[in-house]
């Protein structure tokens, strides 16, 4: 993968599906237990990538692609 130049331009491109979307609890969970905005950050980071990883074994398990 190349050199992200704006997150926001590479943000707005996502298609979420909606079984792996987070809701407003997951987050606010994430606010309760962060100990600062940045600790937070990561943390719902880290919860976008076990998503992810979710997303991409249930999709090699029905035998798509996963693209990378």
């Amino acid at each position: 993968m190349g050199k992200v130049r704006s997150v926001y331009k590479v943000i707005k491109k996502v298609k979420v599906n909606k079984q792996y979307c987070a809701c407003v609890s997951h987050f606010s969970e994430i606010r309760e237990h962060a100990g600062g905005y940045f600790e937070a950050f990561y943390d719902s980071f880290k919860f976008g990538y076990l998503q992810g990883m979710k997303a991409a074994k249930a999709e090699m398990k029905k035998g798509g692609a996963v693209n990378g």
